[in-house]
């Protein structure tokens, strides 16, 4: 343990080397001076050898426990009139030569005290970009501390998941230009007698667009959206919107510029000082985009957003979400109609880590999505809380696999109406362990499903308790086995089979229900 005497700055230079496995702190006395701290003494001390390690070298979506730099500062204040005060900042450090340093946004800080090897938090999850001034923290050693008193800090660094690398048009670095990035970081403790206070950067925050007539008014010609962090408007815009939602703090501003496609259509770039976030309701928020093709939010956030209902709704052209991958969605609770109408959406992968464990309702979130042929990206979706997929993917009549959805929770949901209404698969095995909350209604579930061949893979259901039937396996032309149900224990009373097999060249015969078959109709006997 070393330790030094500090009687005005201390500065401890942190240096980070993304690409290599570790980082370096170095301690440099910039200077001391007692024109100001006439009485008083600060010290800090820290162990020389201490090792920050980012992880692999790669993106985490938060601190690395065991990484962190230690250090603490103590000191006395015998001056009876004024207290010591001192901060604690954060600065870039030197630039290394030939390499590239990591933007402010993706490196995260967090602050905490320690007493007892027990952590207090201080500061967590900020990113460099959003800290004005670069002050992180401020605390005082009293007048007439007459004896020494410490205080210990603990500083995590690390790099936010939200950096993508890649050779791809989404990736902030290529490959080979990550091998060259760092993140220089020099952390400044600085005492004297002034007062100060911690400032946070405004954040930005979009209003919900819906709301903005001079967008509605383009918005069916808007072929790309951009979300900028930069603050640097584009040139030569055809308009300027200000899209500045009620609860922020920062100016947003949308600006239309020409695609360069010589169609009359437009791009739609809309920029902050900073990464920008939806509003907590954020309906409809791009929906009737119709050309939309291309949506770029890589500096765009949905953390706050608990209604996200409709919020690409008949863009009919929408194809390229591969940014949404970086989306928070773990306070959503609607994500009714989210791509209802999206005719040329044809993968999900990049929704595959989305937080869907709040989410109640997918109501026609993925209807007319005639380009989807699987649902791969939704096998991991926790759905412990959904109680409505009604024509969820109803009319997406290319849709031949829906293997992801086999480990999905069905046990609250109420309706199953349609959820599947003209689909293009040909089993239903996937959907074999699905469980069933009692009275949930099956109305038209496989309507006009053409390709179903047999029922084999719902056998084991468990519909005791299910009294919609109704229309449930409509025009299914080409059922022609339907006898995995055979035993389906039909026990509800006053359920309904009105056409629950109408169209189809086959019915099951029920075991443990007497009744008689009419026209797809099931009657039960008296």
């Amino acid at each position: 343990m070393k330790k030094k005497i500090i009687l005005l700055t201390t500065i401890l230079a942190l240096l980070s080397a993304i690409g290599i496995t570790y980082a370096f702190f170095n301690h440099r006395q910039v200077g001391s001076t007692n024109e100001q701290l006439i009485a008083g003494d600060i010290y800090m001390h820290y162990l020389e050898n201490n090792t920050l390690t980012i992880q692999n070298t790669m993106p985490t979506s938060t601190y690395i426990p065991n990484k962190y730099f230690e250090f603490t500062i103590d000191g006395k204040n015998t001056t009876t009139n004024k207290n010591i005060v001192y901060e604690i900042d954060l600065n870039q450090g030197e630039a290394i030569q030939n390499k590239i340093r990591i933007k402010d946004r993706f490196l995260k800080f967090r602050l905490v005290e320690v007493n007892n090897n027990v952590e207090t938090e201080l500061f967590n999850d900020r990113n460099y970009a959003t800290l004005n001034n670069k002050r992180i923290y401020v605390s005082t050693i009293p007048m007439n501390t007459t004896s020494e008193i410490s205080k210990t800090y603990r500083l995590y660094m690390w790099i936010d998941h939200s950096v993508v690398i890649g050779n791809g048009s989404w990736a902030d670095y290529s490959a080979s230009d990550w091998n060259n990035v760092y993140g220089s970081i020099r952390v400044d403790v600085i005492g004297d007698f002034s007062d100060k206070t911690v400032q946070t950067e405004p954040n930005y925050v979009l209003k919900n667009l819906n709301d903005v007539q001079a967008w509605q008014n383009v918005r069916a010609n808007v072929t790309s959206v951009e979300f900028h962090d930069d603050g640097v408007a584009p040139s030569s815009p055809i308009s300027t919107i200000d899209v500045t939602d009620s609860t922020s703090t920062g100016d947003v501003t949308l600006y239309i510029v020409d695609d360069g496609l010589n169609n009359s259509t437009y791009k739609a770039i809309i920029v902050a000082d900073n990464v920008i976030y939806a509003p907590e309701n954020s309906s409809a928020m791009f929906g009737a985009a119709n050309k939309l093709v291309t949506f770029d939010s890589r500096n765009f956030r949905v953390d706050n957003v608990t209604n996200m209902r409709g919020f690409f709704t008949n863009c009919w052209e929408l194809v390229n979400i591969d940014s949404l991958s970086l989306w928070n969605t773990g306070n959503v609770a609607d994500m009714g109609f989210l791509f209802n109408n999206c005719y040329a959406l044809s993968d999900l992968t990049p929704l595959s880590n989305w937080n869907t464990g709040n989410v109640t309702t997918l109501q026609r979130a993925f209807s007319s999505c005639s380009s989807l042929t699987s649902l791969n990206g939704l096998n991991n979706w926790n759905t412990i809380n959904l109680t409505n997929i009604q024509y969820t993917f109803m009319d997406c009549v290319n849709l031949v696999n829906i293997d992801a959805l086999a480990n999905w929770n069905v046990k609250k949901v109420q309706s199953f109406n349609q959820t599947f209404k003209s689909n293009a698969i040909v089993n239903v095995n996937a959907l074999s362990s699905w469980e069933f909350k009692n009275n949930a209604s099956f109305t038209s579930m496989f309507y006009g499903c053409g390709s179903l061949s047999n029922l084999n893979g719902i056998s084991g259901w468990d519909v005791s308790e299910i009294r919609q039937f109704t229309y449930m396996f409509y025009d299914c032309v080409s059922l022609y086995d339907s006898s995995g149900i055979n035993d389906w224990a039909i026990t509800a009373s006053n359920a309904s089979f009105t056409s629950m097999f109408t169209g189809a060249p086959s019915h099951p015969t029920f075991s443990q229900a007497a009744g008689t078959w009419s026209n797809g109709t099931f009657t039960r006997s008296s």
